[in-house]
């Protein structure tokens, strides 16, 4: 019985030291595989930190580089000069002339005018300026009477389109609310509109200035 006793007692005693054993290996390969998911977790951490960075630097980089708002429109009206076959010295002459005082006549002259809307008869509906060599013509939305059906008159209170045309020359456009500015430049000069709604219903008064291109 005793040597049954201690055979059994040296029995459990070896299994239990192989369960240590196994536990430990476990526990060492647990362990190992937990320090390499960390370093892959600081890996790709680091990874992503410098994803990150060099996504906010592409970011300000394109905001600097890449125009916005007025000079986005800017550069594509000089981008479409330049494809047309423009001076390139000539366009950045002109673009510091602007930074100097406009050189005026201040003698402006003032006319009215019909605007055209989809009903009207097209009768008075343009004027001219600078010798009869720019014609001004404008163009409405209708506005609406109190049975809801559209008049002959424009609506003030929308926006208007203001088309100035030289001889032998494209339209040039400006769209927008009342009073409306633009400028066009004709005969080595820069003409300046200001258009704003007539006393008499449908009309509207454009008054023009000239002024001297100075690019020196």
């Amino acid at each position: 019985l005793v040597a049954l006793g201690v055979t059994a007692y040296l029995v459990g005693s070896d299994l239990a030291q192989r369960e240590v054993e196994q536990l430990r290996e476990t526990n060492r390969q647990l362990t190992e595989r937990i320090a390499d998911q960390t370093q892959r977790g600081n890996r790709l951490q680091t990874l992503a930190d410098t994803a990150r960075r060099n996504e906010q630097t592409s970011r300000q980089r394109y905001n600097e580089d890449v125009p916005t708002g007025t000079t986005k429109v800017l550069a594509a009206k000089i981008q479409e000069h330049l494809a047309r076959g423009a001076d390139p010295d000539r366009i950045e002459l002109f673009l510091d002339a602007a930074l100097r005082p406009p050189l005026c006549d201040n003698n402006p002259t003032t006319k009215r005018f019909f605007v055209r809307t989809p009903l009207s008869t097209g009768a008075n509906d343009s004027v001219s300026f600078a010798n009869n060599t720019l014609t001004v013509s404008a163009r409405g939305e209708p506005t609406i009477d109190g049975a809801g059906n559209p008049e002959a008159w424009f609506d003030a209170a929308k926006p208007v389109t203001l088309e100035v045309v030289a001889i032998g020359g494209e339209p040039n456009e400006r769209g927008g609310p009342l009073p409306l500015h633009h400028s066009v430049i004709w005969g080595g000069a820069e003409y300046r509109f200001s258009v704003v709604n007539g006393e008499r219903r449908g009309f509207v008064l454009a008054t023009v200035d000239r002024c001297a291109i100075t690019p020196q």
